[in-house]
């Protein structure tokens, strides 16, 4: 699942991390980020933006596993 994060700062090569696992960054500019969330599930997961080396402040963010219907 692809998120986006908007903010500003992000600058050039921002990373991110979901309950410090890796995200993939797939599009950044200094003001948004989209990422593929890691694998998992949870609630209030921190999600993290690190550029620069400097981290922002952490965003919670809950999601499901995937669930088959049928």
């Amino acid at each position: 699942t692809e998120m986006t994060l908007q903010g500003n700062n992000f600058g050039l090569n921002p990373t991110v991390t979901v309950a410090g696992a890796a995200a993939v960054v797939t599009s950044a500019t200094h003001s948004m980020v989209q990422f593929l969330l890691p694998p998992g599930q949870g609630t209030n997961r921190p999600v993290m933006v690190t550029a620069g080396g400097q981290s922002g402040t952490p965003l919670n963010f809950s999601y499901q596993p995937p669930a088959v219907s049928s």
